[in-house]
C-alpha cells in the first residue's frame, strides 16, 4: 500500500473517489443528499481548491497503481477555544474492495502526520451517527465524541 500526496494533476482522480464516496454516503446514510450529478461541480471547485491551498492536503492510497481511497484534510483557525490551530478532516474514504486491509488507518496516519507537521493543536472529523462502521474506525484511532448535530427532518 503506498500512500502519497495528492496534488493538482490528481484533481480528477480525487474528485471521482469524492463522488464516489458521495453516492455511497446518499444510497446508505443519507437519502436526502442531491444526486451526485448535482454536486459535481461544488465538489471539483471544492478539491481544486485544497489541492492548491498550502493549508490543506489530499492523500491517495494506491494498491498496485490502483486508487484504493483517499483523505481531505485542511487546516482552520479557533476562535472560541483554548487552542487556535486545528485540522479538520473533511474526508477519509476506502473503496469497498479495499476495506478492512487498513488503507483508512494508513491514510489517518499520514493525515496526522502532516497535521502535526502543519502544528495543529487538535484534529476534528465528523460521521454520520448512522455509520457504525465509520464511527467504531474513529473511536478505534483514539477520536472522542465532543458534540452531537441533531435534526429534525420536516421533509414529508
Amino acid at each position: 500500500m503506498k500512500i502519497r500526496k495528492a496534488s493538482s494533476k490528481d484533481l480528477a482522480e480525487v474528485h471521482k473517489l469524492v463522488l464516489e464516496m458521495y453516492a455511497e454516503e446518499r444510497a446508505t446514510l443519507d437519502p436526502h443528499l442531491k444526486e451526485p450529478a448535482q454536486v459535481s461541480k461544488y465538489y471539483l471547485n471544492l478539491v481544486s481548491e485544497k489541492l492548491s491551498d498550502d493549508d490543506a492536503a489530499a492523500f491517495i492510497a494506491e494498491e498496485a497503481g490502483q486508487p484504493a481511497g483517499f483523505a481531505l484534510a485542511y487546516l482552520t483557525e479557533e476562535e472560541l477555544h483554548t487552542y487556535s490551530r486545528k485540522a479538520y478532516i473533511r474526508n477519509i474514504y476506502v473503496r469497498e474492495a479495499y476495506r478492512k486491509q487498513g488503507v483508512g488507518s494508513h491514510l489517518l496516519s499520514r493525515v496526522l502526520a502532516w497535521a502535526g507537521e502543519k502544528r495543529a493543536e487538535v484534529v476534528e472529523a465528523d460521521a454520520y451517527a448512522t455509520n457504525a462502521e465509520g464511527l467504531a474506525f474513529w473511536e478505534t484511532a483514539g477520536f472522542k465524541p465532543l458534540f452531537t448535530l441533531i435534526t429534525k427532518n420536516l421533509i414529508k
